[in-house]
Formats: C-alpha cells, structure tokens, sequence
C-alpha cells in the first residue's frame, strides 16, 4: 500500500462493507491506527467479496512494509508529528466510509466530509526542497519521488519535498504541466475530458445524465461514464442487479460491487464465488479473492498457502520462487 497522505485511506478501494463500531475515539498510538484502519478495510472487503474472511484478510496485508516502518521510525524521531486526536477523526470517516453498504450509490451517499483528518492526523517537519523518502516527511504533505515507478512498500524511494502553500488550480484552467506539481481545487479533477481531449483541465464532475464524456473522472458518482465502441460516452446511472449494463466497460457500471456486465448477456450479475463456472471473455467474473484458472474460480492463496505460476496470492502476499507459498516480499526496513 502506498501511504501518500492524500490517498492513505480513500484509494485503496472503491467499495464499502459494515462498519466496526468503533466510533471517533483517538488511537492512542499509530499501531492502534493502523489496526482499527484496517479492521475497517478487512470488513468492507469481506462485504464486497474481495477477501473470503476477515482473518485472511487481516493476514494479506503487510504492516512491516517499508512505508509503515518508515512512518513510526519518523513518529519516534520527531521527523514526523502525529495528532491521536485527528487520526481518531479520520477513522470516524473511514469507519463511516467503509461502514456504508457495498454499492457505489452508497459509497457517493456517505461523501468525503471528515476525509481531511486523514491528511491532517501526520504532519511532516522537512522544508521545501528537502530530500524526503515519504510525503509524511514534509512539511507540505508531498514528496516528489525521482523514479516515479519506484514502490515506496517494498524500498527506500528518493525524492524531495514539493513546495508548500501551493495555490489550487481553479476550474478550467490548464494542469498538465507535472513539473508544476499542483493540484486541482477542491471538488474539481485533473483530466483531458470530452471538451478538450488532448489538454488536461481542472473540471468538475457532471452529476447531470446525458453529459458527454470520455473518461471516468468527467462522472460524478453514483454515474459512471457509458463509452460506446467508438470510445464517446454520456454520464449514465449505474445498474441495479439484473438490469441492463454497458459490457464495454469491464467495472464501474453495476451498482452492486459484487456484480459484472457479461458480455454475453449485458446485465448486471452477481461474480461467480469459488467453484463457479467462468470465462477469459469476463476476466472480472470471479469474486475479489478467486481468478479464472480452467474455466473455474479458483481462491488466490493465502499467508503461507501453496501457490504456482497459475495461482495468485491474497493482498499483498507474492509467490515465493523458493517455497512456493505466499508470503510478504522482503524490505529494506524503515528508510531515513
């Protein structure tokens, strides 16, 4: 999991399960942030079919990875600030978040009040231009990776601290200089969208169906963006279970998370649990834990089950060539 501050809790997953009960109370420590966050996580995820128990779950998910270690060596140098009160906010939202039912119309129901504790709860002590190996580092919450494709969960990644107070990009205005490292107003998205294909712009979601759109970020939820094969859309509803969908996009346009558009039958339907009968036509016709393997949903391994070049692991678990068992990739440790 990469723990940029601005997606540490909202980009995991699009989807929502039953909440925890733990209501807004302030961690006392980052280990009890973790454990509650993902509580909350495993929880919505059993719900929405993408792990098969909470145990399982909870056992996929790495918590020595190199972003983690990283981050608590930080809290305990003083590098990094971290408020129990705010994070006690922030899992009030991702508890109410993940706590909603698991259909997207829900997920846009419950809204992103509160989400900026989430930003709010670790504060960075390194200046501008600073070299950093986390955004938590910086006192501007981003830090600039020199290797963009380089895994903060796995390795150390160098970088350096983006500037602070940053004015927002408004609304229609141009973003697609990256070297500028701005971001969007609140309530707009970075996109080249059906007005300007080719030039990246500020917009706001349509929450009007019938708005023409060609990528996703042009909907606002609960639509989704319908293309047709000529790769032109509209902003559409998303469709409740047995009710007709676009088959030409492979997620996003069923209501339920646990549904698929077939393209066979064009109607929205529940994956298949494992067992079940499945094609390479739907690669998305399995449940979240199993993959298509032979025409059969077959259960992505767990922690220390026996995997192989057809069976994938759970979470963050990776195939071991030496033992043939899912297991945690190995890491550095916490990075300086």
């Amino acid at each position: 999991m990469n723990l940029q501050p601005r997606l540490i809790l909202v980009s995991l997953l699009a989807a929502g399960g039953v909440g925890c009960g733990s209501g807004n109370a302030a961690p006392g420590n980052v280990d009890d942030f973790f454990d509650r966050f993902y509580a909350a996580l495993c929880t919505m995820r059993v719900a929405c079919g993408d792990m098969p128990d909470k145990a399982a779950c909870l056992a996929s998910v790495q918590l020595d990875s190199t972003d983690i270690l990283t981050l608590k060596a930080d809290i305990a140098s003083g590098k990094v600030h971290y408020d129990s009160a705010t994070a006690g906010n922030c899992l009030a939202y991702v508890e109410r978040l993940y706590g909603s039912e698991c259909t997207v119309t829900a997920i846009a129901a419950a809204g992103t009040a509160g989400s900026e504790a989430c930003t709010e709860a670790f504060v960075g002590t390194v200046a501008d231009g600073g070299a950093c190996a986390s955004s938590f580092q910086c006192a501007s919450g981003e830090c600039t990776q020199t290797d963009q494709l380089c895994l903060p969960s796995r390795t150390c990644c160098a970088g350096s601290c983006a500037a602070t107070n940053r004015a927002p990009i408004p609304a229609g205005a141009d973003c697609g200089r990256s070297l500028d490292n701005l971001n969007c107003e609140t309530g707009t998205v970075c996109t080249a969208g059906a007005a300007a294909p080719t030039s990246p712009k500020c917009i706001t979601p349509s929450t009007v169906v019938g708005t023409p759109c060609i990528v996703a970020y042009e909907c606002a939820r609960p639509l989704f963006c319908a293309l047709d094969v000529s790769g032109a859309g509209t902003c559409q509803p998303v469709a409740a279970t047995g009710a007709p969908c676009n088959a030409y996009i492979a997620l996003g346009v069923c209501d339920n998370l646990r549904d698929y558009c077939p393209v066979a039958t064009g109607v929205c339907t529940p994956r298949g649990q494992v067992g079940a009968p499945c094609s390479f036509l739907d690669p998305n016709n399995c449940l979240g834990y199993a993959q298509c393997v032979n025409s059969t949903c077959v259960a992505l391994s767990r922690a220390h089950g026996a995997c192989d070049a057809a069976t994938g692991c759970l979470g963050s678990l990776e195939c071991s060539l030496q033992t043939n068992t899912c297991e945690y990739p190995t890491v550095p440790g916490a990075c300086p």
